[in-house]
């Protein structure tokens, strides 16, 4: 994973959006994020881990983490966070957004969390759970190998073993090795096909090969004579064949003939059918089609005559109706001349209304303007007295405004007075360090008197510094060292002549000498000084062994207090210049005091200052306020004086208006009618007015009804007496036709062997008879010409004539005798045939089975070794124990150069850290013995050589690591080895980012981000290649 861009805004003590290009970051590939305490570095890595993971260490789902990550200063929370992850690398991103509610400020939307992937030049929507499967680590291993947030860098070394087993699992994806259940099944698998096969074996005992044998002889037999039953069989099969056919034949000639005769009993009838198709067919022919033309023409003629009837009854009845309605609409038409009249005398009673109902409305208009002004005049008071309040709080304001100082005045003012208090606090602050320094150095000097391990250094302390004592000390080792080599040079000198003294005591004259051969031996060596000298030697080395032990434990006290020492002198010296330089900023600060009516430094004073400064600030706010209020009083009521006299002068207009109709209305209507109902009332006129307009309606819609019904009966009557003239017309026509249809069909019937037009008509009425006796007739004949040809062809046979049917039916009888011997043997064949083919194949599968068993067996054998070996995850516990010793192997390569070749990292049997202490015989010792900057040497070590193999594993993910540590607890030594370290990272082409507050790194990093947090705006981000 390789962060390219994240924008912060509302997270933490990130108020304003923050934005940072990782791009010059990660082409620097080691780059730092430092700044103050509490300035929000940590933000930046918490922010990304929510961002991939939905979870920080800080906060969980239960503490509200919503609304305390928001700042308490923004309404909306909002991370952006693009990386290139995945192998081939591709670009993805993912968003984080809450709002504060608007009614709730305590309350906050839960996070929106949404992941994108970019293609084709654009940002497509995928699943987070797309990102858990790329970066293929927990949120928890990421934490601990990739981005280490504040606090964690350590977790690795304090795992348990099974837990560290665990993460190693996850991290490099050891659950393959896990085969337990593979192996398993396949056993079960394999032991159950064993007792498959196994029980199928047994019930192929009595299938042998003796037994097939003595089934195919027995097959040899039957098939022989089942070949002689078959030739007898086929030779009276053709026999009975012959008969059969002769059988036949005879049957058929016999019932053929007693068929003949039944029909030829029929044939009398069917002649006489035949006359009757004859007469029929004749008459269809030639009278069908004109019979039906003449009765169509008939019909016609009826039909219009009978029309022609009914048109001349309805004119008849219609004839008084039309006289009678032009009467009455005469004197309608009359009638109607006097509607205008009328109607002009309605419009002139109904404008006498109206301009009744002007008047009334002038009336309350008039009443409305009344009410209007003693409202204005009641409004002008209580204005006036507003407006003299006013004057008088603006006047009181301008006293106070007066004795205010100018606000970029108190700014300064308080300003300056905070700058002092915070160098006052930080010196304060820097004078306790000083006091705890020169404590600590007291407390170290008493603590080397008070060592046992370095008593016999007291003379030499009193007199000397411990670094002068350590350097005494090593000499005094360097000697007691020197001394030691030479003494065991003179024991081992001495053993070798006690050595040949033992073996000259063992020679005996004649016995040749193990060493020279000689058989003589006058003189034989002999040394009973030396093992006294041995002796006093051999005392001698142990008691210089003691002496050096203790050099050594006194050696490594002094180192130890010496390295405390320097450093509490250190910061004791640093507190010094500390104080020195914060002396000299405030001498600087009193200096550019200028404020006039303040004493300089004097906090009493500027406490009055201030409570004055509030004081006049709180009245001139509660006076501002109250003129606002008595502003928009005043505004209130010049608004409702305007709105008063737009309403009288809208009034005023109304009534000129309404006057000016009313006098309108007077000079157009007024006359006779307004005067002779002058004295009636408004629903007097109105009543004549609507019973006048209701007469008028009437006479108009009665005219109406009257005209279109004259109009109606109108249009029948010349309706009628056209259709009637047509009709006639069309009656002559059809009875020209129909005498001229009943001429021609005369003439045919004259030439026809009918008597009469009644006689054809009644041959014709049986259409049904006729279709149903032809029918009969050709079935008759159908049947009875076949059977007279056939009769005529059997008839010429003499054997069909005289065929012996007792011979048929002993020959067929000795047919089914011979087929069932024969059917007989065939089964016996078959059945035998099967049994012998059955026993092959499972002689077959016997043999296949054997086979498949021994297999089986063998298989079983090496599966049980396999789950034997996979059980409990020991396989997997086993894989496990190697990558951690190779992690192990590989961390100890730069916790070795480290720490000066004096501690390594190894593993226990529980797969837990322990430490091999070099400079103490290479005796273990538990991890957490180690001092505070000495675990932060093996927690740096061991997630360096994590990530290496991580990035082995998984390309594109391990070579980027963040370590969001202080490195407070290192010393300068220290310091720089791991700036090397870090700095030889980069020639394996791999980032990496420190967060820190310690200075001297900063200074050694040159690609880097400053954070400061900005009181007004909050955390502020700035480039180091931007902030000069």
């Amino acid at each position: 994973m390789i962060p390219v861009k994240l924008s912060l805004e509302g997270l933490f003590s990130y108020q304003k959006r923050q934005e940072i290009d990782f791009r010059p970051l990660v082409e620097a590939r080691l780059f730092g994020i430092f700044g103050p305490v509490g300035s929000g570095k940590s933000s930046i890595t918490e922010a990304m881990l929510y961002a991939i993971f939905g979870s920080i260490e800080r906060l969980n789902s239960h503490e509200a983490r919503s609304y305390n990550m928001m700042n308490l200063r923004s309404n909306r929370l909002w991370i952006d966070f693009i990386f290139n992850a995945g192998n081939p690398p591709q670009q993805y991103r993912i968003t984080v957004e809450s709002r504060r509610k608007t009614k709730n400020y305590h309350e906050t939307e839960s996070f929106d969390r949404k992941a994108y992937q970019y293609l084709n030049n654009t940002w497509i929507p995928i699943a987070l759970e797309t990102i858990n499967e790329v970066i293929g680590l927990s949120y928890d291993n990421f934490r601990r190998t990739i981005i280490i947030p504040q606090g964690k860098f350590q977790e690795f070394l304090q795992l348990g073993g099974t837990e560290r087993i665990k993460m190693l699992k996850e991290i490099f994806q050891l659950e393959q090795f896990d085969l337990y259940n593979k192996a398993k099944n396949l056993f079960d698998k394999n032991h159950e096909t064993l007792i498959k096969v196994n029980t199928r074996l047994e019930g192929y005992n009595n299938n042998t090969p003796e037994a097939l044998n003595s089934l195919q002889d027995e097959l040899n037999t039957i098939t022989t004579a089942l070949s002689q039953e078959r030739q007898k069989y086929s030779e009276l099969l053709e026999t009975e064949r012959q008969q059969a056919l002769l059988y036949s034949k005879n049957q058929e000639w016999q019932g053929l003939k007693l068929q003949f005769e039944q029909l030829n009993q029929e044939a009398e009838p069917m002649e006489r059918n035949r006359s009757f198709i004859k007469n029929y067919q004749s008459a269809d022919s030639a009278f069908r089609s004109p019979l039906a033309l003449l009765d169509e023409s008939s019909n016609r003629v009826n039909s219009l005559a009978k029309r022609c009837k009914e048109l001349l009854h309805e004119i008849e009845i219609v004839q008084p109706q039309k006289n009678d309605i032009q009467n009455l609409l005469s004197q309608l038409k009359q009638e109607s001349e006097t509607i205008p009249l009328r109607e002009n005398f309605v419009e002139k009673l109904k404008e006498l209304l109206n301009y009744r109902k002007i008047q009334r409305q002038n009336a309350v208009i008039n009443s409305q303007i009344k009410t209007l002004e003693d409202k204005i005049k009641e409004n002008d008071e209580i204005l006036s007295k507003k407006k003299e309040a006013k004057a008088s709080i603006i006047k009181e304001y301008n006293a106070y405004e007066t004795q205010l100082r100018d606000p970029e005045e108190i700014k300064q003012i308080n300003l300056w007075f905070k700058d002092y208090e915070k160098f006052l606090d930080t010196k304060q602050q820097t004078e306790m360090r000083k006091q705890s320094a020169l404590k600590d150095i007291e407390t170290i000097k008493h603590d080397v008197f008070q060592n046992p391990h370095l008593i016999f250094c007291k003379e030499l302390l009193s007199k000397k510094s411990i670094s002068e004592v350590l350097e005494e000390v090593q000499k005094r080792y360097e000697i007691s060292k020197n001394q030691l080599d030479e003494i065991k040079m003179q024991i081992q000198s001495l053993r070798v002549t006690t050595k040949l003294a033992d073996f000259a005591k063992e020679l005996r004259e004649g016995m040749p000498c193990p060493l020279c051969g000689s058989t003589s031996h006058p003189h034989l060596f002999s040394a009973p000084e030396v093992e006294a000298k041995l002796k006093e030697l051999e005392s001698k080395e142990i008691q210089l062994k003691a002496q050096q032990q203790a050099i050594i434990n006194a050696i490594n006290e002094l180192n130890q207090y010496s390295g405390k020492l320097k450093i509490k002198t250190e910061e004791l010296e640093k507190t010094k210049q500390e104080l020195e330089y914060l002396s000299r900023q405030i001498d600087a600060h009193l200096g550019t005091f200028h404020f006039e009516g303040l004493e300089v430094a004097n906090q009493q004073s500027y406490q009055d200052f201030t409570k004055k400064m509030e004081f006049l600030q709180n009245c001139m706010r509660t006076l501002n306020s109250n003129r606002n209020a008595l502003e928009k009083e005043i505004q209130t009521l010049e608004e409702k004086h305007r709105q008063h006299s737009d309403e009288i002068n809208h009034l005023q207009q109304q009534i000129n208006f309404l006057s000016g109709q009313a006098k309108i209305l007077q000079q157009k209507y007024g006359g006779m009618e307004w005067e002779e109902n002058s004295n009636c009332s408004d629903n007097e006129l109105q009543i004549i007015v609507d019973n006048t307009n209701k007469e008028i309606e009437r006479a108009k819609q009665e005219l109406k009804q009257v005209e279109e019904q004259a109009e109606k009966i109108q249009r029948r009557w010349d309706e009628m007496n056209a259709e009637i003239k047509s009709k006639s017309i069309d009656l002559d026509e059809a009875k020209g036709k129909l005498n001229l249809q009943m001429r021609q069909i005369e003439e045919k019937l004259n030439t026809s062997p009918f008597v009469s037009l009644e006689e054809v008509r009644e041959i014709l009425s049986k259409q049904s008879q006729f279709e149903q006796i032809k029918l009969q007739l050709e079935e008759w004949e159908n049947k009875l010409n076949p059977i007279k040809s056939r009769l005529k062809e059997l008839e010429q046979d003499a054997d069909v004539l005289n065929f012996d049917l007792i011979s048929y039916e002993n020959i067929k009888k000795e047919v089914k005798n011979r087929e069932r011997d024969v059917n007989t043997l065939s089964g016996k064949e078959l059945l035998i045939q099967n049994q012998l083919e059955e026993m092959r194949l499972k002689l077959e599968d016997k043999n296949r089975l054997m086979v498949e068993s021994g297999q089986l067996k063998a298989r079983e054998l090496r599966l049980n070794d396999l789950k034997n070996m996979f059980k409990a995850h020991g396989f997997v516990n086993y894989v496990s124990t190697i990558y951690l010793k190779n992690l192990v192997k590989a961390a100890n390569r730069r916790f070795l150069e480290l720490t000066g070749h004096q501690l390594q990292l190894q593993l226990n049997e529980n797969n837990e850290f322990v430490v091999c202490d070099m400079m103490n015989d290479g005796h273990l010792r538990h991890i957490k013995s180690l001092s505070g900057g000495q675990t932060f040497l093996a927690a740096f070590s061991m997630a360096l050589a994590l990530a290496d193999i991580i990035n082995g594993k998984k390309p594109g993910i391990g070579n980027f690591f963040f370590i969001d540590e202080g490195f407070g607890s290192l010393d300068k030594n220290s310091l720089r080895l791991v700036f090397e370290a870090l700095s030889s990272l980069q020639k394996d082409n791999r980032i990496v980012g420190v967060i820190s507050h310690v200075e001297d790194l900063q200074q050694e990093i040159p690609v880097s981000l400053s954070v400061r947090l900005d009181p007004e705006k909050g955390s502020q981000i700035i480039p180091s290649w931007l902030s000069t």
